[in-house]
């Protein structure tokens, strides 16, 4: 048994298979089943009635941005909607003279931070899957390497799935961060003390 107080995400099947949704059936009034997406609005309500008693709406596509536009850098156009990060983080966020259920949850807080944070990967998992077109390079070392040996069909090298360099904690996210702290060592000399920030979410509020 663990002696320590973790939490994890335990994802059923392969790691190889490929799946876009989760698998969610509610049962209506009916009785007849039926699968819901988890960008219904009344997912998180049906699945934390503790935490959302009054059955309020939980994320969707759609919600509209209030206060100051996103203007992305890459397409200049303003955003004028949230993403399910920022939903998220709105509703972890303890505010003065306003009582959340969410905070007090104790270890079904810690679950709901879990399946918040696994729905937020999953969803940009979902995004570079489907925009390969567009993210991928032909000065992959791999592919160079096959051209260079002879291999006409590089379709099957190196993986299916490339992950952008902006994808926290993929291999070229790692990458790209030694390399800065390589460029900081050689600019100002080497670091003589480490230290290591480690944020434990108990059962009580923070």
């Amino acid at each position: 048994m663990p002696e320590t107080a973790e939490i994890a995400a335990l994802i059923i099947r392969d790691g190889n298979v490929e799946y876009d949704k989760r698998d969610i059936i509610i049962q209506q009034r009916s009785g007849k089943l039926q699968h819901i997406s988890e960008l219904n609005p009344s997912y998180l309500s049906l699945q934390y009635p503790m935490l959302f008693p009054f059955g309020e709406d939980g994320y969707h596509v759609g919600i509209l941005r209030k206060g100051e536009l996103i203007v992305s850098q890459s397409e200049q156009k303003k955003r004028t909607k949230i993403n399910m990060r920022e939903w998220f983080a709105y509703r972890l966020q303890e505010r003065k003279d306003e009582f959340s259920t969410i905070l007090f949850g104790r270890k079904l807080l810690q679950q709901f931070i879990v399946d918040g944070y696994s729905m937020v990967e999953s969803g940009r998992l979902y995004y570079v899957r489907n925009n390969q077109g567009n993210l991928r390079s032909e000065t992959y070392k791999n592919i160079k390497k096959a051209n260079e040996d002879g291999i006409s069909d590089v379709s099957s090298v190196g993986k299916r799935v490339i992950l952008l360099s902006s994808f926290t904690a993929g291999a070229r996210y790692m990458m790209q961060n030694y390399l800065d702290v390589m460029a900081l060592c050689r600019t100002y000399g080497h670091s003589d003390l480490f230290l290591t920030l480690l944020a434990i979410l108990s059962g009580q509020r923070l």
